[in-house]
């Protein structure tokens, strides 16, 4: 199934180990040399009226699957999937376009 970043950010991304809700999809890290997704972010629950919004990455190797309504993630906040800092080159952000 194919979706588009629209269609992606209205779902709810839950934790598979915890069944947590983490939030709604904000961004997604693309591979500019072969043009796959790296990561998605997950903008914080409850940042809608902050200025400063947290955002999450998670690799795409921890996105399990998409349902109708929400995305699942194998994620847990103190086992971070984010823990990569820096970004390759060549790596671009829908956002720095």
């Amino acid at each position: 199934m194919l979706y588009t970043l629209r269609e992606l950010e209205c779902k709810d991304v839950v934790s598979v180990c915890d069944g947590k809700y983490l939030g709604h999809i904000s961004d997604l890290e693309i591979d500019g040399d072969c043009g796959k997704i790296t990561a998605i972010y997950i903008a914080a629950s409850g940042s809608f009226w902050t200025t400063n919004r947290e955002e999450t990455r998670i690799s795409w190797d921890h996105v399990k699957c998409f349902g109708e309504d929400t995305v699942l993630v194998d994620y847990r906040r103190e086992n971070n999937c984010s823990c990569r800092k820096g970004r390759k080159s060549g790596w671009f952000n829908l956002r720095e376009m």
